[in-house]
């Protein structure tokens, strides 16, 4: 039930009765600056409830105010009032050379009002701007808006798209807000076309975007300097069911120092699941009143480079919902480090499943079918956005592995939003999964992630790893094999049967159309995640039910062999006369 809906209902059941006596005093003034204000808000405490009294400014500019916030209209129907908010900002000083900034916030802790989610947007406008929403010290949110002059030339007034503006959703039940901006982001390169940038939590249906606010004060000019804002209230405390749930989902994203050290008990090294150079994962407990379990990864040393990771990372999770993509479930900021929340995923990584896994009945074709089409599929999701997301790290170590084998992309930190500039001063990645292109040009694509994904197709079809000890590359030692006829000596030995020559044929070709050298000969990742669940479908057809993987796990499995797997032996298959006759095939 939407908050302001709960607000109605509880103004109707416990309200009435205090209405009718308070109302009946002469001494109440109802109004004041063209506001009325009607019971429970009041502007003596004798004609209010408590947390609902107000002042009239009326040595000032006339105007009611709760605290220092001015009320523009209070709806008893829609339990809901405007209030007036202040537009932070982040402006170039040519005096100073530098950079100056006000950051505003809004501490409604302890009273009847909350910030509604449903009503309003955090909004940043600017050219090279990176703002941040923070709860309590905690980071919920935040928004980049980047443009360049040529853009801006193009842009359509009324559209919010990111070039120059940039609106994101926020938490439900928050009573706290601060407005921050990253230094990093800044203005003083582009002053003469852009000196400020602006953000404010604000009414969604009160904004609307025109292309001279990333260049000019207008943004600032429009609206005074205070944006309207709408706020939930209701009468009551948090004794009924949906008043707990909501304070219950608020509370999650108030991470706190406590919260973490006492789910990884002080960070204890018995709870270390991973290491990487981002970060330490450890498992945790105890964030949540079923006790789930989560993954913590905590940041390594905190540097330029690991800001910014880490700030993508948060901003590309917050923003989008895939089944088959890690959820981020929250963040805090309170170490000397910061410190993320995930789901937890129980079955290791697709890398550990094909070179170090020792159990071949849970590494069937069936299974990497499987987690290679639902990894395609959260590949194509992200790249089908409105703001597509680049990945620019796809390899078999990021893609983490769920109950029942489903696939889950992880590890954002080299990830992009695509712009129109889409040039990068380092290319980042993991070398034998780097596309060509991207190390020609430096320019991230989608293709560079298919590219990507190209070379975690061959790794599913040969268990061998992308970059031999002798540092050569799988991906042209399989190009060449296919050339000449010979890539079925590459192929799996525990995968390559004779009912399977069909399937796997045709996951060679596609994984070499992944791999070819100009991006344009490539597929989509929509392309190849409706291939790969054709040939999952005609495995389905050919073998009746898939193979049972609910009961499989890669913990339960034998202890790991932690070899791998690039030169291993083909034996036992080249008698087969249909292998004989593919590779003649494959050769022309």
């Amino acid at each position: 039930m939407p908050f302001h809906m709960l607000a109605s209902l509880l103004w109707l059941c416990g309200g009435i009765a205090a209405y009718c006596s308070a109302a009946s005093a002469a001494t109440c003034v109802r109004s004041c600056g063209g506001v009325e204000i009607p019971y429970p808000f009041g502007l003596d405490p004798a004609c209010a409830l408590p947390g609902f009294n107000l002042t009239c400014n009326i040595k000032g500019d006339g105007k009611p105010y709760y605290k220092d916030v001015e009320l523009l209209n209070i709806s008893l129907t829609e339990g809901q009032v405007r209030m007036r908010m202040h537009i932070a900002n982040y402006c170039y000083n040519s005096t100073s050379g530098g950079m100056n900034g006000t950051g505003w916030s809004l501490n409604l802790t302890g009273t009847p009002f909350r910030l509604s989610d449903f009503g309003n947007k955090f909004t940043a406008i600017g050219c090279r701007t990176l703002a941040y929403l923070l709860a309590d010290d905690v980071l919920t949110t935040g928004c980049v808006a980047t443009c360049k002059a040529d853009d801006l030339l193009r842009l359509p007034d009324g559209v919010c798209s990111g070039i120059g503006c940039c609106q994101t959703a926020i938490p439900k039940g928050l009573q706290y807000y601060g407005v921050m901006f990253d230094s990093g982001f800044n203005t003083t390169e582009i002053n003469n076309m852009s000196r400020c940038s602006y953000a404010a939590l604000m009414e969604a249906s009160s904004f609307n975007f025109s292309k001279n606010y990333p260049t000019s004060s207008s943004f600032n000019d429009h609206y005074r300097g205070r944006a309207p804002l709408l706020v939930d209230w209701a009468i009551g405390n948090e004794t009924c069911d949906v008043a707990r749930v909501l304070h219950v989902h608020q509370q999650k994203y108030r991470l706190t120092r406590d919260d973490i050290e006492l789910a990884t008990k002080g960070f204890d090294k018995t709870s270390i699941i991973g290491e990487g150079g981002q970060g330490t994962v450890f498992k945790g407990y105890n964030l949540d009143q079923v006790n789930n379990p989560v993954a913590i990864k905590k940041c390594k040393g905190f540097d330029e480079n690991s800001r910014t990771e880490f700030t993508q990372e948060l901003l590309i999770l917050s923003r989008v919902n895939h089944e088959n993509i890690v959820k981020l479930l929250g963040c805090c900021l309170q170490f000397e480090v910061p410190v993320l929340v995930y789901e937890f995923v129980p079955n290791k990584t697709l890398h550990y499943l094909i070179h170090s896994q020792n159990d071949p009945s849970i590494r069937t074709l069936e299974i990497r079918l499987k987690v290679a089409a639902e990894s395609a599929e959260a590949f194509s999701y992200l790249h089908s956005l409105d703001h597509p997301i680049l990945h620019g790290d796809v390899k078999s170590m990021n893609i983490l592995l769920s109950n029942n084998f489903i696939a889950k992309i992880s590890d954002f930190g080299c990830s992009k939003i695509r712009a129109a500039d889409g040039h990068d001063d380092v290319v980042k990645g993991t070398i034998g999964y780097l596309d060509p292109e991207y190390l020609l040009k430096f320019e991230l694509t989608d293709k560079s992630d298919v590219y990507s994904f190209g070379v975690v197709l061959l790794e599913l079809l040969t268990r061998r790893t992308p970059l031999s000890k002798q540092k050569v590359s799988l991906a042209s030692v399989f190009q060449e094999a296919m050339k000449e006829g010979l890539f079925l000596e590459l192929i799996d030995t525990e995968i390559l049967h004779e009912d399977n020559m069909g399937l796997i044929g045709d996951l060679a070709r596609l994984a070499c159309q992944c791999l070819a050298m100009t991006s344009e000969s490539r597929p989509t990742m929509c392309r190849i995640a409706e291939e790969l669940r054709r040939i999952e479908k005609r495995v389905r057809q050919h073998r009746g039910v898939l193979t049972t993987i609910s009961s499989m796990s890669l913990l339960a499995s034998s202890s790991a062999d932690t070899s791998l797997h690039f030169t291993g032996e083909t034996n036992g298959y080249n008698s087969l006369r249909s292998v004989a006759a593919m590779s003649i095939e494959f050769a022309r």
